[in-house]
């Protein structure tokens, strides 16, 4: 029984040090927020995605049951085929960028929607016009490279790309919430420790609980005396020094 009532009051402890301590949770949680603004503001660089969309069809009428699944393996093919060094120095050649083949490539992602003949073409750069013009080039050059390849399919553009208006890699209210979490989380985990690593004996209660001992009685603390005691110490330590001289 008194092993259950010193957790209750143990944690009843810890609830009471939480709130006296709130405002260290509540700094500690806008001090974390703020320096995450400041890393992602001043330190993290925004890239824009922009996405193009080829659709490879068939040249011979409607697609089986058959068909739909070799489009499904053929379109693995075409993600490599779109991202080899053949289309995009063209690619390159043809926007004069700054940039070898290999970088490009680093910059594009290609996906295939399932079990569609659906290709999705993502460029990400810093810069959001730059990302569109080259996932359209990228479509315009890889549509003629696969119906050279392809002889019975059709390549056609579905959707151009977009201007996205919002970097890609920032979500700045996100991360700010989840800088305030972590903060939150740190100071309690730091709250609770200094609260159950906290062994002193401040009442007659901690004193019976812990020890096993009857208190008899108490003897009050006076800061006054205290400080009166203190006085005298000084007096008589000076008194020392000046005979010493």
């Amino acid at each position: 029984m008194n092993e259950k009532n010193s957790f209750d009051i143990n944690f009843g402890l810890l609830f009471y040090n939480i709130i006296s301590r709130l405002w260290l949770i509540i700094l500690s949680a806008v001090i974390l927020a703020g320096i995450t603004y400041s890393y992602v503001a001043f330190f993290v660089k925004p890239v824009y995605s922009s996405t193009a969309t080829l659709y490879i069809g068939s040249s011979n009428g409607p697609a089986t049951i058959g068909d739909v699944n070799i489009s499904d393996s053929l379109a693995k093919d075409y993600e490599v085929i779109i991202r080899r060094r053949k289309i995009l120095d063209e690619v390159v050649r043809r926007l004069d960028l700054d940039m070898t083949a290999g970088q490009l490539r680093q910059c594009v992602s290609v996906s295939n929607v399932s079990n569609t003949r659906i290709l999705d073409i993502t460029v990400t750069t810093p810069d959001p016009a730059r990302s569109k013009e080259i996932a359209d080039t990228i479509c315009i050059v890889a549509s003629d490279e696969l119906v050279s390849i392809i002889k019975d399919d059709y390549v056609s553009i579905v959707d151009v790309g977009n201007i996205s208006s919002s970097p890609s890699n920032i979500n700045m209210p996100v991360s700010m919430i989840l800088a305030a979490l972590l903060g939150i989380f740190l100071s309690v985990l730091y709250i609770m420790i200094r609260t159950f690593a906290d062994d002193k004996l401040r009442t007659a209660e901690d004193i019976e609980r812990w020890l096993g001992l009857s208190v008899i009685g108490t003897m009050p603390y006076a800061k006054e005396f205290d400080n009166a005691m203190s006085g005298v110490r000084k007096k008589r330590s000076k008194k020392r020094s000046d005979s010493g001289t």
